[in-house]
């Protein structure tokens, strides 16, 4: 599973990266501002997955509490059945 990534240029600017897209970035022009930044970007990171943990968590408990009727055979609970787990495995892509 593929986790936020943290990187700095070095010269003045930290991004985090999911699968090489910026998911967020910060600009700093000397050493104190380049560790606050630092620092942001860690708890950005720290948030983002406590969100997905969370997000597939609440993904995987509504499995089976889906609508249901005797007009569709079932067939209303099973797609949502199905996008339950569908949307916990998109979320567990994204977060360890």
């Amino acid at each position: 599973m593929n986790a936020p990534r943290i990187k700095d240029n070095d010269r003045d600017e930290i991004t985090v990266t999911l699968d090489g897209k910026e998911l967020r970035g910060w600009s700093y022009e000397n050493e104190a501002e380049r560790r606050t930044k630092m620092l942001a970007a860690r708890e950005f990171v720290e948030g983002w997955l406590q969100a997905s943990e969370r997000a597939a968590k609440i993904a995987d408990d509504v499995w089976g509490e889906g609508p249901s009727g005797s007009y569709d055979n079932g067939g209303t609970q099973d797609g949502w059945n199905m996008a339950s787990q569908h949307i916990k495995k998109l979320i567990e892509a994204v977060a360890p």
